[in-house]
């Protein structure tokens, strides 16, 4: 079963890139575009750089980084988020993640 979920999150993230993709997240992969629009409150420039930092497109792979970001585009109602979010959680420490949320919340006090 945990193989099946983490197909379908490779597809789910696959399909939600090219959809929601943006200018920020066609190649070559514009990482300080998408941290420009995600502090302007762009949940979908956040969502596209939850998925850059899972699959290491443009940055070092780090699940902490991803999660705050999908955590952030979250907080809007960002369906997109809140589903990668939760299913992340699923492959990340209990440390990790109260780091991921301690650096959103530091995030969302300097940005919004």
């Amino acid at each position: 079963m945990k193989t099946l979920q983490k197909i379908c999150f490779v597809l789910l993230l696959s399909t939600f890139s090219s959809a929601y993709a943006g200018d920020c997240f066609e190649k070559p992969y514009d990482v300080a575009d998408c941290k420009v629009k995600a502090e302007q409150n762009n949940a979908s420039a956040q969502t596209n750089l939850a998925l850059m930092y899972v699959k290491g497109l443009g940055v070092p792979k780090d699940y902490v980084m991803a999660h705050m970001y999908w955590n952030i585009a979250a907080v809007s109602g960002n369906t997109i988020a809140i589903e990668n979010r939760g299913l992340i959680e699923k492959d990340m420490t209990s440390s990790q993640l109260a780091e991921a949320q301690k650096l959103a919340r530091e995030w969302m006090s300097k940005h919004q």
